[in-house]
């Protein structure tokens, strides 16, 4: 009986570790990815971008990496294996009670997962 505890215990830590490590991919194309992002401009807020991105196309972000004080860049992961990069960086002084009031979209690029960029995005605004 113990044996069987511990079994089902570890089978559980386990598939939340697995699972926890797992990103949403997102099922559109590199070209629809493109599109997408060819619409945003740079300076936009990361509200707008995400409003854009995340609420109009659907889009699940699999997080940001980097800082609040210098900026990051929120990735979606794409049916192709590779990610939407979207950059955000700093303008102004930081305020230390609200550090990502200040970031804004700065570039945009579509990488392999091993950060190898495949292509630079132009922001144009464009429909």
């Amino acid at each position: 009986m113990k044996s069987r505890t511990l079994l089902l215990s570890f089978s559980v830590l386990v598939a939340g570790h697995v699972y926890a490590q797992r990103f949403p991919t997102n099922n559109i194309s590199q070209e629809q990815a493109i599109k997408i992002a060819a619409r945003l401009w740079p300076g936009m807020s990361e509200a707008h971008v995400e409003k854009a991105v995340e609420r109009e196309h659907g889009l699940k972000s699999g997080g940001n990496v980097g800082s609040p004080f210098t900026g990051w860049t929120r990735f979606y992961l794409l049916s192709n294996d590779c990610c939407l990069d979207l950059s955000f960086d700093l303008k102004g002084q930081v305020d230390p009670k609200a550090p990502s009031t200040n970031i804004f979209l700065s570039a945009a690029f579509i990488r392999k997962r091993t950060g190898e960029t495949v292509t630079a995005i132009s922001l144009t605004n464009a429909p």
